[in-house]
């Protein structure tokens, strides 16, 4: 089995170009491979001046540059049985309109997380960041990461 790859698009909006500290994030799974396409919006939150607030997929995240994580900070019902508020899902570096490279998480009810290695960074043309790394496969039915 071959690990699949991990595209993550993050769209800055167009509305509020000079704002890329404020994302909004709206996954899609392709076929076989694993892809995120991300899409950066303004949201109106009170985050500090190093902290980006964002929605992942219903969730609403946070991407701290200065410590380089982006923690769960509410979680979306569908997940809520396995993934808590304040859980980590992408560690590393991480700069606006910079370079990114770092650990991303998967997550599946009743496993373990599952780390991979990312890296990418910003591209103008989307206007965004695109982050690609070999994601886990796990067995069918179970959480143990096979490839």
């Amino acid at each position: 089995m071959t690990p699949s790859t991990d595209l993550l698009h993050f769209r800055q909006d167009p509305a509020n170009p000079r704002d890329v500290n404020t994302q909004m994030i709206a996954p899609k799974t392709l076929s076989s491979s694993f892809a995120v396409v991300a899409t950066l919006t303004a949201a109106l939150s009170a985050a500090r001046a190093d902290e980006a607030l964002f929605d992942h997929n219903g969730s609403l995240m946070a991407i701290d540059y200065q410590r380089g994580a982006s923690p769960y900070q509410t979680v979306k019902s569908s997940l809520s049985a396995f993934v808590r508020p304040g859980l980590v899902a992408f560690s590393g570096e991480i700069t606006p309109r910079g370079k990114t490279r770092g650990t991303a998480f998967t997550f599946r009810r009743g496993c373990d997380a599952a780390a991979y290695t990312v890296s990418g960074g910003y591209d103008p043309g989307l206007p965004g960041f695109v982050l690609t790394g070999a994601a886990p496969l796990r067995e069918k039915g179970g959480g143990r990461v096979t490839g």
